[in-house]
């Protein structure tokens, strides 16, 4: 296991690397462009060698145009991690909810109509998007296990992916 980050003593530079993770990218920005190329394109190297290697890059974005993750991802699919209810077997991605879409965490509130969070903990529980059934805890390992990246502009039916990604 090697440690490098921009900026630091201990560069990445001849040490091979078959997992690279970029944390905070947009934060990985060279000391000075004349002496120092840009970390996250020079760590890409890192994967020479590896027939199987992994690039995880995960940041905030920052200045829009300009944002690196923002890029990067702009580059991509926009693939979203769905899974199946186990009800109706019906693929959705998971998410916090807004409480008045279906889908989502859901808990009950106290007797006035407040949330409180010792309740919530004791109570929640996931609604599904499509069949409004209730999916608890102990649902979600097999959940996950069936789940399929879905990119932008497909969908899942029958358990297997439909339609045409956007890129």
């Amino acid at each position: 296991i090697h440690g490098a980050w921009a900026g630091s003593i201990g560069k990445a530079k001849d040490y091979a690397a078959k997992l690279i993770v970029k944390n905070e990218a947009d934060g990985m920005i060279p000391e000075s462009t004349r002496s120092e190329s840009d970390f996250r394109m020079a760590i890409d190297d890192r994967k020479e060698g590896y027939a199987h290697y992994k690039i995880i890059a995960a940041s905030t974005p920052s200045i829009t145009g300009e944002s690196y993750i923002e890029a990067q991802r702009l580059e991509g699919d926009n693939r979203l991690w769905q899974v199946p209810c186990p009800y109706c077997n019906g693929y959705q991605a998971w998410k916090t909810g807004d409480g008045k879409t279906p889908g989502g965490l859901k808990w009950d509130r106290d007797a006035d109509g407040l949330h409180q969070p010792s309740l919530a903990e004791k109570s929640g529980w996931y609604e599904c998007e499509h069949c409004l059934g209730r999916i608890e805890e102990h649902h979600r390992f097999e959940m996950s296990q069936r789940g399929i990246w879905v990119p932008e502009g497909c969908h899942v039916v029958n358990g297997r992916l439909s339609g045409t990604p956007h890129r």
